[in-house]
């Protein structure tokens, strides 16, 4: 996202240093024609370089955001780079209670957090059965003879076979298995409560990224607003330095304006979708629809 907004600002800074060009061609033409005054041709000439530099430092952080990112990914550092550009997404229509609902059912945390106090109850009982005696029933069937083929037996049967029952019961280690059987319910009390504490945790930051959304959705909108106004602005002072009725001051205040609107109109953009980002974290989903991951 970081890299798309800088490339967004470069498109916006490519603008103001083309309409600069303009203006100043507008403004030479009214100073040959006596219209202006000397000082005026240099004010757009200053604009215009301040242009030329903010065009060139955006243009420079581009190169090292697509540096960084293209190490980032493992890819050779001066490689071109293309990145898609995300759509926007609109406000989520669940309340925020459903919104976290879904959160407790999705974050892979939780589930490892509930798994983990699944495997220390069953410990548990594995630890406890110690305490209990052990019957198991025993039964064995064998040949006995003077011969290598025991078919014969001058002494006794040749055909045996026994059964019994094998008790084990321990008594004398009692101790011991009592305090295994103690750290293993520490282990899942300090578990069930760390669940709660995560619980917890994944509620707040779904409300966290759910404001940050609704933040970021009237940024926009306000944006929008601001956007069109200084366009419009800006048309308008073009027209009526054409008439000689505002300043040659009023004119590059005019595009200044504009081109700030257009970097805060980019700014939001980006904005929500940096917050859908961090809300699909928040609950546990890809922030990608399904249609950009094909």
């Amino acid at each position: 996202l970081q890299l798309l907004q800088m490339k967004a600002t470069q498109r916006v800074a490519y603008r103001q240093q083309e309409q600069f060009k303009d203006h100043l061609a507008d403004i030479e033409a009214a100073y040959d024609q006596g219209m202006v005054a000397g000082n005026d041709r240099l004010k757009a000439e200053v604009a215009l370089a301040t242009a030329d530099q903010q065009l060139q430092k955006i243009t420079s952080q581009v190169i090292m955001a697509r540096s960084r990112l293209n190490l980032l990914i493992g890819r050779p550092q001066q490689n071109p780079l293309e990145i898609i550009e995300p759509q926007l997404v609109k406000q989520p229509q669940n309340n925020l209670q459903e919104l976290m609902n879904v959160a407790l059912q999705q974050r892979p945390e939780i589930h490892s957090a509930k798994l983990a106090l699944t495997s220390s109850g069953e410990n548990i009982r594995l630890v406890n059965s110690r305490n209990y005696p052990q019957v198991a029933l025993v039964a064995s069937y064998w040949h006995d003879g003077d011969t290598l083929s025991t078919s014969h037996n001058a002494y006794s049967d040749k055909d045996n076979a026994s059964i019994g029952i094998h008790l084990d019961w321990n008594l004398f280690s009692g101790g011991a298995d009592h305090a295994r059987l103690a750290a293993s319910q520490h282990r899942k009390r300090a578990r069930r409560q760390a669940l709660i504490e995560l619980h917890d945790l994944v509620r707040l930051q779904v409300e966290e990224a759910f404001q940050q959304f609704k933040v970021a959705s009237k940024n926009q909108q306000t944006a929008i607003k601001a956007q069109e106004q200084a366009h419009e602005n800006h048309r308008l002072s073009i027209l009526q330095f054409h008439e000689n009725i505002i300043s040659t001051n009023d004119l590059l205040a005019a595009r200044t304006l504009l081109t700030r609107a257009e970097t805060n109109l980019q700014a939001a953009h980006y904005g929500i979708l940096l917050a859908n980002a961090q809300l699909s974290f928040a609950l546990g989903q890809d922030p990608l629809p399904d249609s950009e991951q094909n």
